[in-house]
C-alpha cells in the first residue's frame, strides 16, 4: 500500500497519510475499486487472495477516524452481522484492523441497492411482495437473535444475482436487551436513523420503546415506495417527517397509486401505523401476507388488542366532532395541496388514451416537478419513467416535452455533453410539437434546448416568449425566463418574472430564494433580505438559505458576524503538521464541499492564515478547486495563506506552481475563460506583464460582461486585479467602477476587507471606490 508523500522544503508541509486506495494492497485484499462512500465508511470491490474471490470490503472514511462514536457504531456493525446467519443477510467474512483502520469484508452484492432498481419495481406488484418477504424473513431472523436494524431502507438492501435481496449496512443496529438505556441513541443520527422510513417512537431514547415492530414499520415504509416512487411521508426535516408519521397513519396508498391492489394496500397500512399494537406484531407475520399476497391467497386474518383498536376508532373520530363543515374545508385545502404538488396544471396530462402513459408522466412529475434537480441519479430515473410512458403511448406530447427539458438538463449539468445527448432533446422537442402544435410546454422545452444545449440565448427568449403567450401562469416558463433575461442584462425583466413565480407559489421558498438572490445581484439589499428571510420562515431546515442570508449580510453592511458563525458550524478542521513534513500526493477530501470556497474566503477576509491551510491541508497536490468563476489550484490556496505568514521567497514559490499548474489544465481547455483569468492573475503578480495583460483580454473576451451578465462580472475583477498589478492603474480603476455601477456580488465591503486588494490600497482612487 502507497504512502502518501510529497516534496521536501515545499513551502508549506503536510503530515504523512497512509490512505487505502484502488489497486493497494490491504490486509490481504487487492482493493479493485471504490464501490460506495457514505457518511461513515467507503467500500471497496476487493479480491481476497487468500480466498481468491471478489468481496466488499469496509472501512472506516480516514476523516472520520477520530470519532469514537463513528468507531463504536462500526464495530456494533461488524459484531451484528457476525451473530446472524441468514441467506438474505450479507454474510461477515472477515473483520479487523489494518494500519489504524478498522475493516470488515463481506459478501458482494453485484446489482447494486434496491434504491437504485426502484423504477423496475414500479406497478409490479407481485414482485415487490416476493422481494420484501424476503427480506423480513432475514429480518425476522435478527430479531429472533436479539438485534433490531433501525436503518431499514432501499439503500441498505443490496441486490445479488437475480435480484435475490441482501440486508445490509448494520450501523445502527441495536442489540435488545430489557430495562437497559441504550447510550448509543443520544445522538440524534443513531436515534432516527433515516426519517422517511424510521417509525415515530424512534425518536425516543430507550430500549423499553424499541421492538421488532420498528423495523416492521421501516418494511412498510419501503413497500410503499416501491409502489408508488415515494416514501409516505414528506418533509425535509427528520422531525417534520417524525411529526407528521406520529400524529396519524400514512396516507393511503391507492390515493398516490390507483391502480395498487387493495390488498398490497392493506399490507402497508398495518405496517405503518404510528401505534405499535396496530402493526404486525413480527417481521414473520408481514413475511407472511406479502408470501400470500405474491402467491394469489388471501391475507391472514389480523386483529389487534381491543384497547389499541379503540384508541384508534378515537382518534378518527375526534376529527368528525370538530364539525363537518370544517373538515369539507381542510379536505378542500388537502386536495388543493396534493394538485399543485403532483403536477403543473400547465403539463396536459389529458393528452393521452393510455392510463399507463398518464400515470408514468404523473410519477416523473412527483420525482421531479420542474425539471429542477441536478443529480444526475434523479434526472436519469426521470428520463426512465418518461421513457415508459412514451413506450405505453408513443404519441404523447407531453411526455416527449418532459423528456426533451431531461436531456436538456443533463447535458446543462457536465452529465452528458455528447452531440446525441443534444440531438435527443432536439426531437423530442420536435417531435412534441409536431403532436400538438403550439403546446406551451413543448415550445418550453426546445427554448431549453437554445438555452442549455446550443446557448443560443436569444432564440431562447423567443421561443419562451411563444411558450409564455399559450401557458400564461406556467411557472417553470417564469422560471426560465429569469434566468434568461439575467443572461441577455435585463435585470428588470428578471425580477418582474421572480416576483411572479412567488406569487404564483406562495409558499414555495425556493422562489423566495431566487428572488432573494436576483435582488442582491442588482444591490437591492433590504428587499434581497426580506425574500430570504421569507424562505428561511417557509423552509427552515434548508441550511443554504441561512447561510446566503449571512453573505447578503456581508453585502449590505459589511458585517462578518454571521459568516462567522455558520463557519463556526462547520466541521473540525486537522491542525498544522510539522515543519518538514512532506505534502500529500493523494488523501480525503474534507466535507462540505459546496461551502468549501466560502469558507476559505472567510477565513481569508478576517485574515486567519493558519485556518486557510488547515482547510488545505488533507487535499491532495493535483486538487484544482473550480466553481463557476474561479480556477484555483491548491498551492494558490496555500500561496494566500502563505503571504500573511511567510516570507516573499515562498509566497513565490507557491505562485509559481501555481502557474504551472494552471498551464498545464489550460493547454487542454484552451478556451476556458476562467483560465486566463486565474493564470493573468498569478503571473501579474510574478511580474509578467505582457503575458498577464494577454491572458487577461483573452479572458474577457471569452466572457465579457456583455455576453455573461451574471459570470462575466467576476472575470473583468479578475482583469481589473491584473491592470492595478501591473501598473495600468487607469484601466483598472475603470473597470472596477464599472463593476460597483451594475448587478453583481462584488462590494465595496469585499474590497476593503479582502486582502487580494491590499496591494492597491495605496493606489489613488481605489479607497474612494472601497468606501462606497
Amino acid at each position: 500500500m502507497a504512502e502518501t508523500a510529497g516534496e521536501q522544503g515545499d513551502a508549506m508541509a503536510f503530515p504523512t497519510v497512509v490512505i487505502p486506495r484502488a489497486g493497494d494492497r490491504f490486509a490481504g485484499y487487492l482493493l479493485l475499486e471504490e464501490i460506495a462512500r457514505g457518511g461513515m465508511g467507503v467500500i471497496f470491490r476487493a479480491r481476497q487472495e487468500t480466498a481468491e474471490r471478489d468481496v466488499a470490503l469496509k472501512m472506516i472514511q480516514a476523516s472520520r477516524l477520530r470519532s469514537h462514536g463513528i468507531l463504536d457504531r462500526f464495530r456494533t456493525e461488524a459484531e451484528s452481522i457476525a451473530k446472524l446467519d441468514h441467506p438474505n443477510i450479507l454474510p461477515l467474512y472477515e473483520s479487523g484492523e489494518e494500519h489504524g483502520f478498522p475493516f470488515y469484508s463481506m459478501k458482494l452484492a453485484e446489482r447494486g441497492s434496491l434504491a437504485g432498481a426502484l423504477p423496475r419495481y414500479v406497478g409490479k406488484f407481485q414482485e415487490c411482495a416476493a422481494l420484501l418477504a424476503l427480506v423480513a424473513r432475514a429480518m425476522h431472523h435478527a430479531h429472533e437473535r436479539g438485534i433490531l436494524h433501525r436503518d431499514l431502507k432501499p439503500a441498505n438492501i443490496l441486490l445479488g444475482a437475480g435480484d435475490t435481496p441482501y440486508v445490509g449496512d448494520f450501523g445502527l443496529a441495536k442489540v435488545l436487551a430489557p430495562d437497559v438505556v441504550d447510550l448509543s441513541l443520544t445522538q440524534t443520527s443513531a436515534v432516527l436513523g433515516t426519517p422517511h422510513y424510521a417509525p415515530p417512537e424512534q425518536a425516543g431514547g430507550t430500549n423499553r420503546t424499541l421492538t421488532p415492530a420498528a423495523d416492521v414499520y421501516s418494511l412498510g415504509a419501503i413497500l410503499y415506495e416501491l409502489a408508488s416512487g415515494q416514501p409516505p411521508w414528506a418533509g425535509s426535516t427528520m422531525f417534520t417527517v417524525l411529526k407528521r408519521s406520529s400524529e396519524s397513519s400514512a396516507p393511503r396508498l391507492r390515493d398516490v397509486c390507483p391502480n395498487a391492489p387493495r390488498a398490497y394496500e392493506t399490507i402497508c397500512d398495518r405496517c405503518l401505523q404510528p401505534e405499535i399494537a396496530l402493526r404486525y406484531p413480527t417481521a414473520a407475520a408481514l413475511a407472511d401476507d406479502l408470501e400470500n399476497f405474491a402467491a394469489g391467497r388471501t391475507l391472514a386474518r389480523f386483529r389487534p388488542p381491543f384497547r389499541a383498536r379503540l384508541r384508534q376508532w378515537s382518534r378518527r373520530r375526534k376529527w368528525v366532532l370538530l364539525g363537518l363543515g370544517g373538515l369539507l374545508v381542510a379536505a378542500g385545502g388537502l386536495g388543493l395541496g396534493i394538485q399543485l404538488r403532483r403536477a403543473n396544471p400547465d403539463v396536459d396530462l389529458s393528452g393521452s388514451s393510455s392510463p399507463e402513459a398518464v400515470y408514468f408522466l404523473k410519477r416523473s412529475l412527483d420525482i421531479n416537478p420542474s425539471t429542477n434537480i441536478t443529480e444526475r441519479g434523479h434526472l436519469e430515473t426521470t428520463q426512465e419513467i418518461l421513457e415508459r410512458a412514451l413506450k405505453a403511448d408513443p404519441g404523447y406530447a407531453a411526455a416527449h416535452a418532459e423528456l426533451s427539458r431531461v436531456h436538456s438538463q443533463m447535458y446543462w449539468h457536465f452529465h452528458d455533453r455528447s452531440e446525441s445527448r443534444a440531438q435527443r432533446a432536439l426531437a423530442e422537442a420536435t417531435e412534441a410539437l409536431r403532436l400538438k402544435p403550439n403546446y406551451g410546454r413543448a415550445l418550453l422545452a426546445l427554448a431549453e434546448y437554445h438555452f442549455r444545449v446550443r446557448r443560443e440565448d436569444g432564440r431562447a427568449m423567443e421561443v419562451l416568449e411563444q411558450a409564455h403567450g399559450r401557458s400564461p401562469s406556467d411557472p417553470d416558463i417564469f422560471n426560465l425566463i429569469q434566468l434568461l433575461a439575467k443572461r441577455l442584462g435585463r435585470w428588470d425583466d428578471a425580477l418582474k418574472a421572480s416576483r411572479k413565480l412567488t406569487a404564483l407559489r406562495p409558499t414555495n421558498a425556493s422562489d423566495f430564494y431566487f428572488l432573494a438572490l436576483n435582488l442582491d445581484l442588482m444591490r437591492r439589499y433590504p428587499e434581497a433580505v426580506t425574500a430570504i428571510d421569507r424562505a428561511i420562515y417557509l423552509a427552515p431546515e434548508r441550511r443554504e438559505f441561512a447561510l446566503e442570508r449571512a453573505v447578503m449580510q456581508f453585502h449590505w453592511s459589511g458585517d462578518l458576524t454571521r459568516l462567522g458563525q455558520w463557519a463556526g458550524t462547520q466541521p473540525e478542521l486537522p491542525p498544522l503538521p510539522p515543519p518538514g513534513t512532506p505534502a500529500p500526493r493523494t488523501g480525503p477530501s474534507l466535507p462540505g464541499d459546496d461551502s468549501f470556497l466560502l469558507r476559505f474566503q472567510y477565513y481569508r477576509w478576517t485574515r486567519q492564515a493558519e485556518m486557510m491551510l488547515r482547510m488545505v491541508v488533507t487535499r491532495p497536490d493535483d486538487f484544482v478547486f473550480r466553481d463557476k468563476t474561479l480556477v484555483l489550484p491548491k498551492s494558490l490556496l496555500v500561496a494566500q495563506a502563505v503571504q500573511m505568514l511567510g516570507p516573499e521567497s515562498d509566497y513565490r514559490a507557491a505562485l509559481e506552481r501555481g502557474a504551472e499548474v494552471l498551464r498545464e489544465v489550460a493547454e487542454r481547455e484552451p478556451e476556458e475563460a476562467r483560465l486566463s483569468a486565474s493564470r493573468g492573475a498569478v503571473l501579474a503578480r510574478l511580474g509578467k506583464k505582457e503575458e498577464a495583460m494577454a491572458l487577461g483580454t483573452r479572458a474577457m473576451e471569452l466572457m465579457s460582461v456583455a455576453k455573461e451578465p451574471i459570470f462575466g462580472p467576476d472575470i473583468q475583477a479578475a482583469h481589473a486585479e491584473i491592470c492595478l498589478l501591473v501598473g495600468e492603474r487607469a484601466r483598472g480603476l475603470a473597470l472596477l467602477r464599472d463593476l460597483l455601477s451594475r448587478p453583481g456580488e462584488l462590494s465595496a465591503h469585499e474590497l476593503r476587507v479582502d486582502p487580494r486588494w491590499d496591494f492597491a490600497r495605496q493606489i489613488p482612487g481605489f479607497p474612494e471606490l472601497a468606501a462606497k
